[in-house]
């Protein structure tokens, strides 16, 4: 006797909550997608992040979302604020296009290059979610700064780099130690954080300066007083001593020009 096939129960349904939850992923992935486009159409260069990289969770979790987008687009706008407050005043550097792409070699830094005014930012591609913008922010810091016709102090380049990443993020590191050299300061974020409160816009000025060939002078200029003399006070009131002698000597240059007592 043949026993009677039980019938087979329909595959659940979704319920109708999870069907809103996936609607809601989907609409609110769309609507970051638009807005970072339409913003990054505000800028004077355009923004480029492939979805077709070779790693699908770089894709997923950064590109097809819009979120490598607008972390460009917040970085770029609040460092183009921060260099070109009056870009009649202060020229931007020429930059067509920042384009973000994976690193050949898997860097956990981040490096850059540069052809035709047009900028690509390489980050690894197992990045953590959280160190995605200070990355992004980092590179595009540096795509924005002029460098002196690539003759100004790489550490000096480096440290204002750092500070605009500490600026775009809200970080304060004047009194924060960067494990560099005691005593030294032109290479050093907070030192530049340190002149910037001193004499608000000196970012500026000196980036402006940087646009020409690079000259040691520039610093004091920027400033409208010899570095050195900013040096010491930020040294004291980072519990530091001594002087090194290379900023003896620009000190010592920088005297014979400067006549002002007050500054």
């Amino acid at each position: 006797m043949n026993t009677p096939l039980l019938p087979i129960a329909p595959a659940p349904s979704p319920s109708t909550s999870t069907i809103i939850a996936r609607l809601t992923f989907f609409l609110v992935l769309a609507a970051t997608s638009l807005w970072a486009n339409h913003q990054s159409s505000n800028l004077p260069f355009s923004i480029s992040v492939p979805t077709n990289s070779p790693s699908r969770r770089f894709d997923l979790l950064f590109a097809s979302n819009g979120r490598a987008s607008a972390a460009i687009f917040r970085a770029a706008s609040l460092i183009d604020s921060i260099l070109f407050p009056n870009p009649l005043l202060y020229p931007r550097k020429p930059v067509r296009q920042i384009s973000l792409q994976l690193s050949p070699c898997n860097l956990s830094s981040v490096s850059f290059d540069s052809t035709a005014e047009s900028f690509t930012i390489f980050l690894s591609a197992d990045i953590a979610a959280e160190a995605l913008a200070a990355a992004v922010t980092k590179g595009v810091a540096r795509v924005l700064l002029w460098d002196g016709g690539g003759e100004a102090p790489s550490e000096m380049i480096e440290a204002l780099g750092n500070y605009l990443s500490a600026a775009v993020a809200g970080d304060s590191l004047v009194l924060r130690g960067t494990g560099r050299e005691e005593g030294k300061c032109f290479g050093e974020a907070g030192f530049v954080e340190y002149c910037e409160r001193q004499m608000p816009g000196f970012v500026a000025r000196l980036n402006k300066g940087m646009r020409d060939r690079w000259r040691e002078e520039m610093v004091d200029d920027a400033l409208g007083f010899p570095a050195t003399r900013a040096c010491a006070e930020f040294r004291r009131r980072r519990g530091l001593q001594g002087v090194m002698s290379s900023e003896e000597e620009w000190g010592r240059r920088t005297e014979r020009r400067t006549k002002s007592g007050g500054f």
